[in-house]
């Protein structure tokens, strides 16, 4: 018998990143973590505001008049590292968009948007050669799930 009141749910996510860039210009992205960590969660459980101070990428560019992209998608969904077939669905896994360091740029998503394909976080616009944005991440546990570790791999695009 499973017991309801406390399961051990731990979430835990890589970011990798890739960069596709013209031919005139040399592309960089810097993250201010390259993982993050849910913690313990009880089934049904829902935490949002992951990070707290929120995952910060540095998107930079030589170039300066053509536009760009960033996108977020995930590998896989959140799976346990010891029974494969136990996932965590990507409608229950979502990303939002907090802020930019251009506030003339009003393309940052913010809404909350799941993992079911590959989004765009961000359009730079002509002229953007270096900009910070900032999103964070939530997760809302199943309520029939397998307890332990859950991991997936985040991979952020950035492209001119």
């Amino acid at each position: 018998m499973i017991n309801a009141k406390r399961f051990g749910f731990i979430a835990f996510i890589l970011f990798t990143l890739f960069l596709f860039q013209g031919e005139a210009a040399a592309l960089s992205i810097e993250l201010n973590y390259y993982s993050i960590d849910f913690g313990n969660m009880n089934m049904g459980a829902i935490k949002d505001d992951v990070p707290s101070d929120g995952l910060v990428i540095t998107c930079t560019t030589t170039a300066a008049t053509p536009r760009w992209t960033l996108k977020i998608r995930n590998d896989y969904p959140l799976t346990h590292i010891s029974n494969p077939a136990s996932i965590i669905p990507d409608t229950y896994f979502k990303w939002y968009g907090i802020s930019t360091n251009n506030p003339s740029n009003t393309s940052l998503v913010m809404t909350r948007e799941d993992f079911t394909f590959e989004k765009t976080i961000y359009t730079g616009l002509a002229g953007e050669v270096q900009t910070s944005i900032t999103i964070k991440f939530e997760l809302t546990l199943p309520s029939l799930l397998q307890s332990g570790t859950y991991n997936t791999n985040i991979v952020f695009t950035f492209t001119e």
